[in-house]
């Protein structure tokens, strides 16, 4: 049935999630002991879940927007989006922190 695929796709998408975060950096193990290993896995579950809430969270909001305004083609369109998407984000690249902090504009992302 349709619900069955579409519970079997989310789950392979979210396997293909943590495999490529678990990847980062050469997918060589992260540990020599069985606990070592059960920790990184555990940290890949983690950024996994935070970038699924990055992605639902966000959704969620541009979803609210356009339902206020009425746009049911969009609504329909966000419906068939996955929050386990992760195309858009640089799993790879070079991050740099800074102490300054900025706040995240919700509103700007939603209308860029």
């Amino acid at each position: 049935s349709r619900c069955m695929r579409t519970a079997v796709k989310r789950g392979e998408c979210y396997h293909q999630l943590t495999g490529k975060i678990a990847s980062i950096g050469g997918s060589k193990l992260r540990g020599t002991t069985e606990l070592e290993l059960q920790i990184a896995n555990e940290c890949c579950r983690l950024v996994a879940n935070i970038i699924i809430y990055y992605n639902t969270f966000i959704l969620s909001k541009i979803y609210e927007t356009h339902e206020k305004l009425g746009n049911l083609s969009v609504l329909e369109y966000l419906k068939r989006r996955s929050p386990i998407a992760w195309r858009h984000l640089i799993m790879g690249g070079r991050y740099e922190f800074f102490t300054a902090f900025e706040e995240i504009n919700i509103q700007k992302m939603i209308w860029q």
